[in-house]
């Protein structure tokens, strides 16, 4: 587990999206759209790495209940890139976003995806959701508060 500061300096975040089985429309809380403006206010750019296809990330992130959120986003990553248990997937993310690994914050509510990031250097939080079992390894935001308050 990392038991610093998510350091101030990173400048991507990568989320792990919703399921696309339950959600046929991405509905964040209020909160959640005010922390994708004041990232991308602050110049921290933001992706998704999803075993759901790059076209039904952006499809998905373009029809919410707060409009079109596509412009808060730099990069979509899916499974062609890798497994989201493998060490080598973030690698390649790694690779492709030409960032040193510690500068990538990967968020996920699955701890084996955090673990594979972790691993390969990444920076990681754990989005404990109805039914997640919080991490001990990774550190753990119930909401978008404390999301916002451990990656700023």
């Amino acid at each position: 587990m990392l038991n610093q500061i998510i350091d101030r300096n990173a400048n991507h975040l990568y989320t792990n999206s919703l399921n696309y089985k339950e959600y046929s429309q991405l509905n964040l809380p209020e909160t959640g759209e005010a922390v994708l403006k004041f990232w991308k206010e602050k110049n921290i750019k933001l992706g998704v790495y999803s075993s759901g296809s790059v076209a039904a990330q952006k499809l998905l992130f373009a029809h919410t209940t707060f409009g079109d959120l596509t412009p808060h986003f730099s990069n979509y990553f899916d499974t062609t890139i890798g497994a989201k248990r493998e060490v080598e997937s973030y690698k390649k993310i790694q690779e492709t976003l030409n960032l040193n690994a510690e500068e990538i914050l990967f968020l996920s509510d699955i701890e084996q995806e955090l673990d594979a990031a972790q691993s390969a250097g990444f920076q990681t939080i754990q989005l404990v959701r109805k039914g997640t079992v919080p991490s001990t390894k990774h550190k753990t935001a119930k909401n978008f508060k404390e999301l916002l308050d451990l990656s700023y």
